[in-house]
């Protein structure tokens, strides 16, 4: 359920614009004073178009004395509705950015509440948080694949400098051993880039230091 309380003196009908896509389980609480109370026939269609339910709440004369007092008439709302639904989407739709000390105070509560200028921003937000829950949950797999070919070339390396101590010292071979490694899944692509990197001799030779070493050991093949 979502729950769209309007601030109508700061929005006016741009704030419903978007209103006729909204759904059964909607809820649009509109709170208004005598200085706005009034919209325009297009607007009004759209409120009868939509499935959404609308509550209207108008501020009291003895309230409009009092500062921000449409404000606190929504916190207010706000604060009793939460009480007792927690797990639905709450949006204030207005510019004013004095509801947003209240809103991060609800954030950290684990409540889902934003501030929107027009319902139709909504399915924007959600469109927004969905790419960045994509975005987050692919950034572990390639940080992975990263440190796992750091890894690799950091293995390949060492070995060479132990095992081919005899290419170690020239850049352009140690190079071409790193390459092969890194391009091949099994053995038998370790020997075919060898044999594109090498003479057949070296190639062979190469592939034969490192077939049967830990490097290799989880590569399929003979």
């Amino acid at each position: 359920m979502r729950y769209f309380y309007l601030d109508y003196e700061n929005v006016k009908d741009s704030g419903l614009n978007g209103v006729a896509k909204l759904s059964a389980t909607d809820i649009v609480k509109i709170f208004y004073s005598e200085d706005a109370q009034r919209i325009s026939f297009g607007t009004h269609r759209r409120i009868t178009e939509s499935q959404a339910s609308f509550e209207y709440q108008k501020l009291s004369p003895d309230m409009k004395k009092l500062k921000n007092a449409l404000d606190f008439l929504i916190i207010h709302d706000l604060e009793v509705t939460m009480k007792t639904d927690k797990s639905s989407e709450y949006y204030i739709v207005s510019k004013d950015n004095d509801y947003d000390g209240f809103i991060e105070e609800k954030i950290k509560k684990r409540y889902k509440i934003n501030r929107i200028a027009e319902i139709c921003k909504a399915s924007n937000l959600a469109k927004e948080k969905q790419q960045d829950t994509k975005e987050t949950n692919s950034k572990p797999k390639n940080q992975n694949k990263e440190t796992e070919l750091k890894n690799k070339e950091q293995a390949i390396r060492s070995y060479i400098g132990r095992y081919l101590k005899e290419y170690n010292g020239d850049a352009e071979c140690k190079e071409g051993i790193v390459r092969a490694y890194l391009n091949a899944t099994t053995k038998q692509q370790l020997h075919n880039n060898l044999q594109k990197e090498f003479v057949n001799d070296a190639a062979s030779y190469i592939f034969s230091v490192l077939k049967n070493s830990k490097l290799t050991k989880s590569m399929p093949g003979k």
